[in-house]
């Protein structure tokens, strides 16, 4: 069994930019979604979209060590 707490308060706020420079966020991140990824996000299409990341594009596979 699980029990839920709530979480205990900060003594103080965290300042603002503790993480600055810990990671880069590329230009093409705020390009348009392709048409097809944006049509699953508005409910248009209920198939997934091939992803790098899940191996479905042939580049993402590995090649046997």
């Amino acid at each position: 069994m699980t029990h839920v707490l709530p979480a205990a308060p900060m003594p103080e706020p965290r300042p603002i930019g503790l993480g600055k420079g810990l990671a880069e966020i590329p230009d093409a991140f705020f390009d348009p979604l392709p048409d097809d990824l944006l049509d699953l996000f508005e409910g248009k299409r209920t198939e997934p979209v091939p992803s790098p990341s899940c191996g479905d594009w042939p580049e993402a596979r590995r090649s046997p060590p």
